[in-house]
C-alpha cells in the first residue's frame, strides 16, 4: 500500500456535496479523490429540484459555475395549490422568494451534479463504479479497501454519499441504529410534460397527502 501524504483526501459520493468539497480542497492544496458507486455519471436525469439560497450561491459563485446554474434554473414562477372541493390558490414565487433569500436559484439535481462534475473533472481524480469496503484509522492515516480497486491510504475520508451512507455505516455502525421514521415518505420521478406546464408548478394538497408536478 502506498504511503500516506497529509494532502490525500478521499471523498465518497459524486453528487452535489462531493464535487463541491473536492473543488475547494484542491483549491487549498489538497489532492482529493472522489469515489462513486455508479459506473457513470447519471446525466440527463432530473431528480428533485434543489433550492440554492444565499450561502449556497456564495459557495458556487467563486467556482465559476453560477452562469451555468442560472442558465439551467427551473424558471418556476407560480405554484398553483389545488385543493379538493375548494378554489385553487396561486402563489407568485417572484414575490415570495425575495422575502426568503436575497439570492435564490432552483435547479434540478441532475443538472447541478453534471455542472459540478464538469467543473472539477480535470483537476480532481474521479473513480466511478466502485465503493469503499473497509475503513481503518490507525492514527497515522486511514487505510481504505475498495470493492474493486487496490487498497490505498488517505489522510482523511469524507462521507458525502447520501442518505444511506456507506462511510457512516462503516464508522458508526448499521443504519438501523439511527434510523427514525419522520412520519412520511417522499418519492420523486421524471415524466414527460404532458400538461404543458411552463414556469408553473401544480400542487395537490389533501390531509396526509401532497403531490406536485
Amino acid at each position: 500500500m502506498p504511503p500516506t501524504t497529509h494532502t490525500d483526501v478521499l471523498v465518497s459520493g459524486a453528487g452535489v456535496a462531493g464535487p463541491t468539497l473536492a473543488y475547494w480542497l484542491r483549491r487549498h492544496g489538497f489532492s482529493p479523490t472522489v469515489i462513486e458507486r455508479v459506473p457513470t455519471l447519471r446525466r440527463g436525469l432530473g431528480g428533485h429540484a434543489v433550492d440554492l439560497r444565499g450561502p449556497a450561491v456564495d459557495v458556487i459563485e467563486p467556482m465559476g459555475v453560477l452562469p451555468e446554474v442560472l442558465s439551467a434554473a427551473t424558471q418556476t414562477e407560480l405554484i398553483s395549490l389545488q385543493r379538493p372541493g375548494r378554489p385553487s390558490v396561486e402563489v407568485d414565487l417572484r414575490r415570495v422568494m425575495p422575502a426568503i433569500s436575497v439570492r435564490h436559484v432552483e435547479i434540478m439535481r441532475g443538472e447541478l451534479v453534471s455542472i459540478l462534475h464538469e467543473a472539477t473533472r480535470n483537476d480532481v481524480e474521479y473513480v466511478f463504479g466502485d465503493s469503499i469496503r473497509t475503513i481503518d484509522d490507525d492514527g497515522d492515516g486511514v487505510a481504505v479497501t475498495f470493492e474493486h480497486a487496490s487498497p490505498r491510504r488517505f489522510a482523511l475520508v469524507v462521507g458525502a454519499d447520501g442518505l444511506h451512507s456507506t462511510v457512516r455505516r462503516l464508522v458508526f455502525g448499521e443504519e438501523s441504529r439511527f434510523r427514525r421514521y419522520l412520519g412520511g415518505y417522499l418519492a420523486v420521478f421524471t415524466v414527460p410534460n404532458y400538461l404543458g406546464l411552463a414556469g408553473r408548478m401544480l400542487t395537490y394538497v389533501a390531509p396526509g397527502k401532497l403531490a406536485a408536478t
